[in-house]
């Protein structure tokens, strides 16, 4: 993983290849995303909303 630049935000933006079909969690070592499924797209970012698990939703572009 390689950091690539900064979001409108001021956060850090980084990239990484992920071969097609891999299911993916991000993490910060407190709460985790839920199964985010790569099939093409740019990027994924987490969003507020989660799943009956408790796990936060992937958005993806």
């Amino acid at each position: 993983m390689s950091e690539v630049g900064m979001n409108d935000y001021g956060e850090p933006q980084y990239s990484i290849e992920i071969p097609l079909g891999v299911n993916v969690i991000f993490t910060n070592g407190e709460s985790q995303t839920a199964d985010a499924v790569f099939s093409g797209q740019t990027g994924f970012y987490p969003t507020d909303d989660m799943n009956d698990q408790g796990h936060y939703i992937a958005g993806s572009w």
